[in-house]
């Protein structure tokens, strides 16, 4: 009976430490990834922000199509948005990547092919 009792009170005592532990952690901000894919779903390329210091952009083709993606970083200002820079990527080894200093806001993705295929998201 004692012994049952004394491995519930250490299983609580575990719980409520991890409990405090995972409180006390300073939260970890968020990467975010934009996926560009073409009306058949097919992927054409991806775009991924690193939330560090400084703001840090991966921009990837997917596809060897013969086409390249622009990946671009926009900030916010009295007059809209305006951009910050941008780097694309052809279907060759690697990605091509951004470091910024000045924090961006909004990130853009598109195809470098026929047509208008693109996509955004706030960061």
């Amino acid at each position: 009976m004692l012994t049952k009792l004394m491995k519930r009170a250490m299983i609580v005592c575990v719980l409520m430490a991890s409990i405090v532990v995972g409180i006390a952690v300073p939260a970890q901000a968020a990467n975010k990834t934009i996926i560009l894919s073409d009306i058949d779903g097919r992927q054409l390329g991806y775009m991924v922000f690193y939330d560090v210091e400084p703001d840090k952009f991966k921009v990837c083709d997917t596809q060897r199509d013969g086409y390249s993606v622009t990946g671009q970083v926009l900030t916010q200002t009295s007059n809209g948005h305006i951009p910050l820079g941008d780097t694309s990527d052809g279907s060759d080894r690697g990605c091509n990547t951004m470091v910024f200093r000045v924090p961006g806001d909004q990130m853009r993705l598109w195809w470098n092919g026929p047509g208008n295929i693109s996509t955004w998201a706030n960061i």
